[in-house]
C-alpha cells in the first residue's frame, strides 16, 4: 500500500514552551514510529483498500448516505436513507455515540435519540445502562480558525514540506486560547494555517455574542504574540483572511463508559469509540484501542 495509498508523514511535530521556543515532541509508545498520510479522502482510501484485497463482492460502500431511520426486526437491523434505500445487517456496528447521544437531538432535528427509537426503554438492561452514563457525559466544544495567507506569506527558515504541527503547553494553551496550529503548503504554494482551540472564551464569543470581527482581530493578535521572536513563523498582517469552522465531532469529558457495556448481543449491536473507559480516553487512541477490543468479543461473537 505504501506510496501506492500511503506515504509516511515526515512532517515535524514541536511543542512551544513557555518562550515559544521549539522543543522536540516526546512521542509515547502509541505514536512511536512510522506515520502514515493517505494519498486520498478517507472514503476513497476505504474503497481502495477493498478493492485491493478482491472483496468487492463481500463488503459494500455507501458513503455519504444519510441514514434517517434504524429498526431491529427478526433479529435483523433495517437501515432507511433519506433517499428511501432499504439495508439489511445482521449486525450494526456505531463508531461514534451520536446515535446514542442527547447531542443528537440538536444535530439531527429529532425529538428522539435515534437508537433509543429502535431499542426501547426496559428491552435491554444494558443498552439502557449505556444511555444512563452517555446522558451524564460531556463534550469539550472545539473551533477551527482556517487562515487564508497571501501568497508573500512564508517561513523565516527553509523548510520546505507539506505539514508542520506546532503544540502548545498547557500555559500557553491557557494564556493564548490555542491548542495546536498546522500549517498546510497548499497546491498553489501558499501556506495555509489551521488553529485548532478549545478555549470556552473564543467559543462563547463566537456562539453566544455572534461577533465574529472581534474574535477574528483577538486571532491575529494572540497568533503575532506567540509566534513573536519565533526562529520559524513569520508574523501575520491581520489583513489575512479567517473562516470559523464548529467541530461535531467533540472531545469527550467527564464520565467514562465501562467496556462492558460496548456489546448489546441481544440487539447484536457494538460500539467502539474515545468515549469508553481505558488507555486513551478522549483521544484517538481510546478509539483504535476500543475498536479493536470491540473486534475480538464480535469474533467471539459469531464462532
Amino acid at each position: 500500500m505504501e506510496n501506492k495509498f500511503i506515504k509516511i508523514d515526515d512532517s515535524e511535530l514541536v511543542s512551544l514552551d513557555k518562550e515559544s521556543n521549539l522543543e522536540q515532541i516526546k512521542e509515547s509508545e502509541f505514536s512511536s514510529g512510522f506515520k502514515y498520510l493517505s494519498l486520498f479522502s478517507m472514503s476513497q482510501l476505504s474503497q481502495k483498500i477493498i478493492e485491493l484485497n478482491n472483496l468487492r463482492r463481500k463488503i459494500d460502500f455507501y458513503f455519504e448516505t444519510l441514514i434517517v431511520d434504524l429498526k431491529f426486526n427478526n433479529d435483523k437491523w433495517i437501515l432507511t436513507s433519506k433517499n428511501g434505500d432499504k439495508f439489511k445487517s445482521k449486525y450494526l456496528i456505531c463508531s461514534t455515540n451520536l446515535l446514542v447521544h442527547k447531542r443528537s437531538l440538536k444535530i439531527l432535528n429529532t425529538n428522539q435519540i435515534p437508537l433509543r427509537k429502535a431499542i426501547p426503554k426496559n428491552k435491554d438492561k444494558n443498552f439502557d445502562m449505556l444511555l444512563k452514563f452517555l446522558d451524564k457525559q460531556t463534550f469539550v466544544p472545539r473551533l477551527t480558525f482556517l487562515i487564508y495567507t497571501n501568497e508573500n506569506y512564508c517561513y523565516k527558515d527553509s523548510y520546505s514540506k507539506k505539514n508542520r504541527f506546532f503544540y502548545l503547553n498547557n500555559d500557553l494553551e491557557n494564556k493564548y486560547g490555542f491548542e495546536r496550529i498546522v500549517f498546510q503548503l497548499q497546491d498553489n504554494k501558499k501556506l495555509g494555517i489551521v488553529v485548532h482551540s478549545k478555549n470556552m472564551e473564543f467559543f462563547n464569543s463566537y456562539i453566544n455574542a455572534k461577533d465574529e470581527e472581534s474574535l477574528k482581530k483577538k486571532i491575529f493578535e494572540n497568533f503575532n504574540a506567540l509566534f513573536e521572536g519565533n526562529s520559524s513563523v513569520n508574523q501575520l498582517t491581520c489583513d489575512e483572511e479567517i473562516s470559523i469552522m464548529k467541530w461535531r465531532a467533540s472531545q469527550p469529558s467527564g464520565f467514562k463508559v465501562p467496556l462492558s457495556l460496548q456489546l448489546i448481543k441481544k440487539y447484536r449491536i457494538g460500539f467502539c469509540g474515545d468515549w469508553f473507559e481505558g488507555e486513551g480516553f478522549g483521544r484517538i487512541e481510546g478509539s483504535i484501542l476500543s475498536a479493536l477490543i470491540l473486534a475480538e468479543k464480535i469474533q467471539d461473537l459469531i464462532k
